[in-house]
């Protein structure tokens, strides 16, 4: 993998190099979208092909894949800067993920790992976007849990593009992508994944970005996006390293989290933004059904009356205060089924990992209580 900076300067477009074309149709190059050819070999001799036109002219390839169900059985794909994947839209192209053959092998559609890969700030991979398709992980089951057990699981992406996917039931996180910077994840519609996640395992999120990598500032918006029915959050950030800078720069905006175990959760950024964000009732419910204590500095004691429409600010100032566990109800009692939570946090100084959960559960006497809390499980 090439080494490519961060630099601002005005790239050369060189003519496009000899069989690497800038775009191409799948099916023209060995993809059958059958359902029943295993097209992940061809897939992944594709990518090979054009990252390495992108890595000899700096020109971008899209790969086209028409409508159909495309197999991808037993191996996930490394994949590579400057390759885009493309399709007629979900519903209409589908990736079907199976490891029947290999039951150790977690099989995402595409991946790049510092630990299987050896991604960095160095070896990222750049100028990729993944739109209009499905992925259905019901196909992959494993012998020991695999946080790699995703739909898609990048790490170090510069420039990335997530648009108007819909990915569903796979072991782990839907849409499992770290350190994205320049990035945008929007229109992702992600239901039952983490279904292989008991909740005490990594990963098992909807959406779940890993934070961090790229310093102090990470410039990601994850912005209309519907999280449904996951394993653990809805929409989860959390810094990878507890020495690591807590980012900023992070922004969620225009969201849904239905029946999440959690709604949306942060585990480590500096100055997230929540805006605009639609949570909806948990199925799971914890073990203890007594009604949450109200904390001195609680913005609503529970009981009070709630609103469709919450605008909250904190802010954060030493690690031992980010450290405390902090409850606030944003509204409890005659709640709407659905309530919208505007929510902005900055922080000042702090050296440990801050964890909020933006939820909401039913209670008892069949209201909404709406939650922010300072821990949660994964």
């Amino acid at each position: 993998m090439p080494r490519r900076s961060l630099s601002t300067a005005v790239p050369q477009r060189l003519t496009p190099v000899a069989g690497a074309p800038l775009w191409c149709d799948a099916r023209e190059y060995g993809l059958r979208g059958d359902g029943v050819t295993n097209d992940q070999p061809a897939l992944s001799a594709l990518v090979d092909r054009l990252g390495e036109g992108y890595a000899a002219d700096g020109r971008a390839r899209v790969i086209y894949c028409p409508p159909g169900i495309y197999s991808i059985r037993d191996a996930g794909t490394v994949w590579r800067s400057g390759v885009s994947l493309i399709g007629a839209g979900p519903g209409a192209t589908r990736f079907l993920l199976s490891n029947e053959g290999n039951r150790a092998e977690p099989t995402p559609l595409a991946f790049w790992t510092t630990v299987q890969h050896g991604a960095n700030r160095d070896r990222h991979i750049a100028d990729c976007t993944f739109a209009d398709f499905e992925i259905d992980g019901s196909g992959v089951a494993m012998v020991e849990y695999s946080y790699l057990a995703k739909g898609l699981g990048l790490q170090y992406v510069v420039r990335g593009v997530f648009r108007n996917l819909y990915i569903h039931h796979t072991g782990a996180t839907g849409l499992g992508c770290d350190f994205l910077q320049d990035s945008l994840i929007d229109g992702v519609v992600v239901v039952g994944c983490g279904r292989l996640d008991n909740g005490e395992e990594m990963g098992g999120a909807g959406i779940g970005v890993g934070i961090g990598g790229w310093g102090e500032v990470e410039r990601l918006t994850i912005a209309n996006c519907t999280t449904v029915g996951n394993g653990t959050n809805g929409i989860f950030l959390e810094l990878q390293k507890d020495y690591w800078t807590p980012p900023r720069g992070y922004r969620i905006i225009g969201c849904h989290s239905q029946a999440n175990r959690f709604g949306i959760s942060d585990w480590g950024a500096d100055g997230l933004i929540v805006s605009a964000c639609t949570l909806s009732p948990a199925t799971w419910k914890p073990a203890s059904t007594s009604p949450p204590t109200a904390r001195r500095g609680s913005r609503a004691a529970a009981g009070s009356s709630p609103t469709a429409s919450s605008t909250a600010t904190s802010a954060t100032g030493s690690a031992s205060a980010t450290r405390r566990a902090r409850t606030r109800s944003v509204g409890t009692g005659s709640a709407p089924t659905e309530g919208t939570a505007t929510t902005s946090t900055t922080s000042g100084t702090a050296t440990g990992a801050r964890r909020r959960t933006w939820s909401s559960t039913a209670t008892s006497s069949g209201t909404t209580a709406w939650t922010r809390s300072g821990s949660t499980g994964r």
